[in-house]
């Protein structure tokens, strides 16, 4: 049976599995219809086409081309073909596809395909057409799902990857159109502009895994160099790409667009206090529970205890009474191991954060349109400046903000600066 065809009660059924990226989009997981045949012949016969316009639907989602879209349907029957016979058959129809699409492409007034070739008529289409569906090559994102089941990354990487194919798709339609020149030229001119060079870096690990995982499966040849070997991010302007602090303005102004909604999410306007005067990472203030929090009276002590790095597991103390105060209400009669942030309930790859940051950023552009503010990283800068304005120790900073301190004697031999040391700095962090 092809990945297609699906026998149910002596009927034949079209069946495609609709991938997790565009399941949002096309609200289901998975097509199916009758193909009204018990016989398999007239069944491969009737799929393709049917399975071809389900495909489409899934490319238009994506945005992609319907040569390729389809053009993978028949690659894929070909491929499963159970018997010598049935791949002929299934040869046979790729043939007459491809003169039907290349007749959509006749002069004016021109039937007859030998005239319209004489007269120039367009044959990229069905060339293309008939060179992916025979397996002659091979459609960019053909592999990818098979690809990034093989690797061990979390959901989040494998939507990082996808969304990296995507900006592919917009100059390369197959892998063999990507040569080393055409791959540099992309990095260059499309990737690269307006992108942090980490950004750049990621997609670019993405595309030479792929046709790594091409290579080592067999489906490019071996003496064959990736085109992506080697290349790198283009330099980037810095100062134009660089996230930067909120000005206080702008500061009070996200405050208050917050606080608008705080009926409706009672719990962002808060986490913003928080980051405010602590200059947490939104996930560190997102995954608080109670028992990390320690009411010493002239402060409330944090303890992160889950961060992106060794050098974010820290104490914060909040010394703002605002946020303090807040706190202590959010503390009373509660259990150790509940968030005391409650009712952010979104596990997104893990992550407590995610639609708060979604909403966070959203609320962020009604007042601020300067790309280079961001919703909770901004506070993060802002802290940083603050505490940098207070001549505050910068091995002092980095403890707060969870950065790796300089120095073998800070990193290896050092505990870290004093309850005085921090309670002192974290008096420059206020709200705006």
């Amino acid at each position: 049976m092809t990945n297609y065809l699906l026998k149910k009660r002596q009927r034949w059924y079209a069946t495609l599995d609709v991938p997790k990226d565009v399941r949002g989009i096309i609200n289901k997981t998975k097509f199916m219809k009758s193909l009204q045949t018990d016989d398999r012949r007239r069944a491969l016969a009737l799929c393709g086409p049917i399975v071809a316009a389900w495909k489409q639907q899934i490319e238009n989602a994506r945005g992609s081309d319907e040569v390729v879209a389809e053009a993978s349907i028949w690659r894929s029957m070909l491929h499963d073909a159970k018997s010598a016979q049935e791949k002929a058959f299934i040869e046979e129809q790729i043939v007459d596809r491809s003169y039907s699409i290349e007749e959509r492409g006749f002069p004016k007034g021109v039937n007859d395909l030998d005239t319209a070739r004489k007269l120039g008529s367009k044959t990229e289409d069905a060339e293309r057409f008939h060179s992916i569906a025979t397996g002659e090559t091979i459609p960019l994102t053909h592999y990818m799902e098979t690809w990034l089941s093989d690797t061990r990354v979390g959901e989040k990487t494998k939507d990082e990857y996808r969304a990296a194919f995507k900006d592919l798709a917009t100059e390369f339609q197959t892998v063999e159109e990507v040569s080393r020149r055409k791959a540099s030229e992309f990095v260059r001119n499309k990737l690269s502009p307006g992108r942090a060079q980490d950004t750049v870096q990621k997609k670019l690990s993405a595309y030479s895994g792929h046709w790594k995982w091409l290579e080592l499966n067999g489906y490019i040849p071996d003496d064959r160099r990736s085109p992506w070997d080697g290349l790198k991010p283009r330099k980037a302007n810095e100062e134009a790409l660089g996230r930067r602090a909120f000005t206080e303005p702008e500061a009070s102004a996200v405050l208050a667009k917050t606080l608008e909604r705080h009926g409706k999410f009672p719990d962002d306007f808060h986490v913003v206090q928080l980051l405010a005067v602590t200059g947490l990472r939104l996930e560190e203030a997102a995954r608080l529970r109670i028992r990390d929090c320690s009411d010493q009276g002239h402060a409330v002590w944090l303890h992160i205890r889950e961060a992106k790095t060794k050098a974010g597991i820290r104490r914060v103390p909040v010394v703002c009474k605002a946020v303090m105060d807040m706190l202590r209400v959010r503390l009373e009669d509660r259990e150790d191991e509940e968030y005391v942030f409650g009712n952010l309930v979104s596990k997104v790859y893990n992550k407590r954060s995610h639609t708060l940051s979604q909403r966070l950023g959203r609320s962020l552009r009604l007042v601020v349109k300067d790309e280079s503010v961001v919703a909770s990283h901004s506070w993060r800068h802002r802290a940083r400046t603050l505490l940098e304005q207070g001549d505050i120790n910068p091995w002092v900073s980095d403890w707060i903000m969870g950065h790796s301190r300089p120095g073998e004697g800070l990193n290896r031999y050092s505990k870290g600066p004093s309850d005085e040391q921090l309670l002192a700095a974290m008096k420059w962090v206020v709200l705006p």
